[in-house]
């Protein structure tokens, strides 16, 4: 291994941390949680005994008109709208806001409920359960039905819009975070050793 290749090594190793996943982050004096990996907000309070995908919307409403945390855009988290493939007892994270929520942040195990199994994060949250929750997203083959997350066992399915679920999280999309100072440097470092290596190799 040439000096260049230890150099972007050494590098990489010495700010590995700053493309590491981050954990979620209480914010707003508890009142919401930052999630870096996802660039998403989430508010810490959930909403329960909402028996429609409107009840559910009619509370996000109330959270805007009074600037919940500070703001006014929040809304219902997203599902990838695909069937079978957001649908299952294990769905892959990228399928919705809140399988990446569950499963990559709070520790959701399939086939086991949140409230017994969880990570330490678990804790950022007032009343979440193992209710179904609402997805923002309509099953488009058949628009009777929603997108829902059941932290009961880690599915994700769509459900009747008239009772299919009971709960109900508010997220925003936090505004892109600038890469701090280290990063350029980082950044700068790599491309300054990529480029003198490929001099090196140019004139011999």
């Amino acid at each position: 291994m040439n000096r260049v290749s230890l150099g972007l090594v050494a590098l990489a190793l010495q700010w590995g941390p700053l493309v590491a996943n981050a954990a979620l982050i209480s914010a707003d004096g508890g009142l919401v949680v930052d999630d870096p990996d996802a660039n998403l907000m989430w508010s810490s309070n959930v909403a329960g005994v909402l028996a429609s995908p409107s009840a559910a919307q009619t509370w996000i409403s109330g959270l805007n008109a009074s600037d919940y945390g500070g703001y006014n855009d929040w809304r219902l988290p997203t599902t990838v709208d695909s069937y079978p493939a957001s649908a299952g007892t294990n769905p892959d994270q990228s399928s919705s806001e809140m399988a990446h929520l569950f499963y990559g942040e709070l520790g959701q195990i399939s086939g086991s409920q949140i409230t017994a199994v969880h990570s330490a994060d678990y804790s950022l949250f007032s009343g979440l359960s193992d209710n179904v929750f609402w997805s923002g997203t309509v099953y488009s083959a058949n628009p009777a039905y929603q997108w829902a997350f059941d932290p009961n066992n880690g599915s994700q399915y769509y459900v009747p819009a008239n009772g299919g679920a009971s709960a109900a999280l508010a997220v925003r999309s936090l505004n892109p975070v600038p890469l701090p100072a280290s990063a350029w440097l980082l950044l700068s470092g790599l491309g300054g050793l990529g480029f003198a290596g490929w001099r090196r190799r140019a004139t011999q």
